[in-house]
């Protein structure tokens, strides 16, 4: 564990730290509050950091799979694509999306 200030970890992870403080501050980022500053953990960050950057939208999701975007939307709402939300959207890991898409053509 490495825990950082926003302004470091941001330097780390390639973004502002206003970028990062919001993220934490909206709860999509973990942090720490110690003696009064927000720290975060560099290496904890740098993974969820690298999954997002891996991660495609639905737009994207449609190109993939060949489904509309309205089947994707009812998957992730019906609980059987697994997503990542970050901001305001979803985004999908494409192994993970194409995975459960072939669990749920195998059931």
């Amino acid at each position: 564990m490495k825990l950082k200030t926003i302004p470091e970890a941001a330097k780390a992870l390639g973004m502002t730290a206003s970028q990062l403080r919001r993220r934490v501050q909206a709860g999509q980022y973990p942090s720490y509050e110690i003696n009064g500053r927000v720290m975060v953990d560099v290496d904890e960050l740098a993974r969820i950091v690298e999954i997002e950057r891996g991660s495609i939208g639905i737009a994207e999701a449609v190109k993939l799979t060949g489904l509309s975007e309205g089947m994707i939307r009812k998957g992730v709402r019906g609980g059987f694509l697994p997503y990542i939300k970050v901001g305001g959207g979803i985004r999908f890991i494409p192994a993970q999306l194409l995975d459960a898409l072939e669990g749920k053509k195998n059931s």
